[in-house]
C-alpha cells in the first residue's frame, strides 16, 4: 500500500514538473553470517533514495525507504525513513516542507509526518521556523498504536557569518489520551549559540542547552572551545552535563540504568606533521582524553577515563589512506585497551578497497575477561557508469563466536537525468 502511494505522489509530481530533474539510486546488500544461537542467515536489504529536483520555486520530493527479508525466517520489514516535498522562495520569504521528514529544531531529532515552514531569507538577521506533525518511531514499527504530537517554534540569529544563535521551543507528546490530555507531555526549552572570532589563532566558541519543563531537567547543558594556534594545530575542550526525565513513559537505556547525571569533561587536538613530503602527505599525530562521571545508583559514582592516541598517513604513489588508534577505556563496567587499523586505498581507477582489524582486550566486573577480535576486507569497483558493486569477508572472535567468517555482498546504481 505504502509502495503505491509513494509511486502515485511520483507520477502526479512529474505530470506537473517542467525541466525537472530526478535521480533514483537503489541499492541492494546481502550478508551469510552466523547468528548468537549458532543458526546461519541470510539477510537481503534494499535501499532506494528517489526524487525530483528543479521544480516550481526550487521545489524537491525526495524518498527513502528500506526493506529488509531474513531468508529461511521468512521475516520480512518495511520503513520508510523520508517522503517530503520543499518548497523555497515563495513570495521571496517563505519555504515549506510536507510529508515525513527528519526535524533537528533543539538537541533531539525527530521523524514526523507533518510540516514545516520558515519564514525569512539568508540576509535577515533573524529567521523564524514552525513545524509540527506525528512522531514516528522506525525501530519499533512504523505505526505502533499510539499517536503523539510534536510541535514547537524556532527562531535563528545571525549577526554575521562567523556567529549564529538559535531560540527553540518544542512541545513534545508521547500519545494522546482522550481521557487525560496532559498525560505523556513536556516542553523542551533550548537555545544553542556558536561564534568563531576572526583572529589568527581561529578561536571559536559553541554551547547548547535544552531544559526539560515538565521533568525539572536540564537534559542538555554543553559547552566547548577549540583553537588553532598554529597551521598544523588543532585543539579542542569541550564539557557537558546530560541528563533525562525517568518519569516519562518513553524509556531509555540511559534512563534505566542510572539515576542521576551524567558528566564529561573532553579535550583533543590533532597536529600535522608532515603536509607533503613526495610520497607521503597529511602525517598527523592524534590525541584526546575524556572524563566521565556516571550516577549509577543513588548511594554510588563512578568515575570513568577514556584515552586515545593515534596517527594517520597518506601514500601518495599508492593513493593509500591509513591509521592507528589505541584507546583505553575505565568506567564502571571494567577496562578495555583496543587498538584499530584502517586502511584505505584506490589502486586504480573506479575501484578502491577497504581493510582493517580492530584487537580489544577486556575485563569486566563481573570477571568475564576475554578478548574480541575483528578483521575484515572490502573490495568495489565501478563496472558501468553508476554502477557499482563490491563484495568482501569479516572474522569474528568473541566470547559469543568463537570463529565466525562473515561474506558480504552489495550493488548499487544511480540513475538520473532530465523530465
Amino acid at each position: 500500500m505504502k509502495r503505491g502511494v509513494i509511486l502515485a505522489v511520483l507520477m502526479v509530481l512529474s505530470a506537473y514538473a517542467e525541466a525537472a530533474s530526478y535521480y533514483i539510486k537503489p541499492r541492494l546488500e546481502t550478508q551469510v553470517r552466523k547468528t548468537s544461537s549458532d543458526k546461519r542467515e541470510i539477510p537481503f536489504s534494499s535501499y532506494l533514495d528517489s526524487g525530483l529536483s528543479d521544480l516550481p520555486h526550487s521545489g524537491t520530493f525526495d524518498v527513502s525507504l528500506k526493506n529488509e527479508r531474513i531468508f529461511k525466517q521468512e521475516q520480512d520489514e518495511f520503513d520508510l525513513y523520508q517522503a517530503v516535498f520543499r518548497m523555497q522562495d515563495l513570495g521571496g520569504l517563505l519555504g515549506v516542507s510536507g510529508g515525513r521528514q527528519f526535524i533537528s529544531p533543539g538537541f533531539h531529532a525527530y521523524l514526523m509526518d507533518g510540516a514545516s515552514l520558515s519564514l525569512g531569507k539568508e540576509s535577515w538577521p533573524v529567521t523564524v521556523g514552525l513545524f509540527g506533525g506525528i512522531p514516528r518511531y522506525i525501530e519499533t514499527g512504523d505505526f505502533h498504536g499510539e499517536a503523539g504530537l510534536v510541535s514547537g517554534m524556532t527562531l535563528d540569529m545571525s549577526m554575521n557569518e562567523h556567529m549564529h544563535t538559535r531560540f527553540s521551543a518544542v512541545y513534545d507528546k508521547l500519545d494522546i489520551n482522550e481521557k487525560n490530555w496532559s498525560e505523556n507531555e513536556t516542553v523542551l526549552v533550548g537555545m544553542s549559540h556558536s561564534h568563531q572570532f576572526g583572529s589568527k589563532l581561529s578561536p571559536s566558541l559553541y554551547g547548547t542547552m535544552e531544559y526539560d519543563t515538565a521533568g525539572k531537567t536540564v537534559e542538555t547543558g554543553l559547552m566547548g572551545f577549540s583553537l588553532q594556534p598554529l597551521a598544523r594545530l588543532y585543539w579542542n575542550l569541550e564539557g557537558g552535563h546530560y541528563n533525562t526525565n525517568r518519569d516519562r513513559a518513553r524509556s531509555t537505556i540511559f534512563g534505566l540504568y542510572t539515576t542521576g547525571p551524567f558528566y564529561q569533561a573532553r579535550t583533543g587536538a590533532n597536529l600535522t606533521l608532515i603536509e607533503d613530503a613526495g610520497a607521503v602527505a597529511d602525517f598527523a599525530l592524534t590525541g584526546g582524553y575524556s572524563y566521565q562521571r556516571l550516577e549509577i545508583s543513588s548511594s554510588a559514582s563512578k568515575n570513568g577515563n577514556i584515552a586515545d592516541a593515534g596517527f594517520k598517513f597518506t601514500i601518495v604513489p599508492l593513493h593509500l589512506d591509513a591509521g592507528v588508534t589505541y584507546r583505553f577505556y575505565d568506567s564502571f563496567g571494567g577496562r578495555a585497551h583496543d587498538v584499530i587499523v584502517s586502511l584505505h586505498d584506490e589502486p586504480f581507477d573506479k575501484a578502491a578497497l577497504d581493510a582493517g582489524a580492530d584487537f580489544t582486550k577486556y575485563s569486566k566486573i563481573t570477571n568475564d575477561n576475554d578478548t574480541a577480535t575483528s578483521v575484515f576486507l572490502m573490495a568495489g569497483y565501478e563496472l558501468l557508469k553508476n554502477l557499482e558493486i563490491s563484495a568482501g569477508g569479516e572474522y569474528l572472535r568473541n566470547n559469543i563466536f568463537s570463529s565466525e567468517w562473515r561474506a558480504t555482498a552489495k550493488l548499487g546504481y544511480k540513475l538520473e537525468g532530465k523530465i
